[in-house]
């Protein structure tokens, strides 16, 4: 693996529903009350990543193609998949993670 940037995502059925998620880091919140977060995609180093998951779960697939993608949409799972990967076949993965999607990083005011 190079120097890009890797995610860490899985994918899980729940009450018939598949969810997407990842690891993801704190970046704010999402109003002066400080009840919901606001939460993004944590960079890993892969070979790290790759080993706490065969670990934890289960060994993880590599995402690397469109193919791959498609696979991993239908089955599911836990899955290493660089940045460009993710931001070409996983765009909602990348994108602000909270409670209301109209919110974007880009558009709120610091302090977070």
């Amino acid at each position: 693996m190079n120097n890009e940037t890797y995610f860490w995502i899985f994918s899980t059925r729940q009450d018939g529903e598949i969810i997407y998620g990842g690891q993801t880091e704190w970046c704010g919140w999402t109003d002066e009350t400080k009840t919901v977060e606001i939460r993004k995609l944590r960079p890993v180093i892969p070979e790290i990543a790759y080993k706490w998951c065969c670990q934890l779960y289960s060994k993880p697939m590599i995402i690397s193609s469109e193919y791959d993608a498609a696979v991993f949409r239908i089955f599911g799972g836990q899955a290493i998949i660089s940045q460009e990967i993710c931001d070409t076949y996983f765009p909602e993965l990348v994108e602000f993670q909270g409670p209301n999607p109209q919110y974007n990083l880009d558009t709120l005011e610091p302090p977070f």
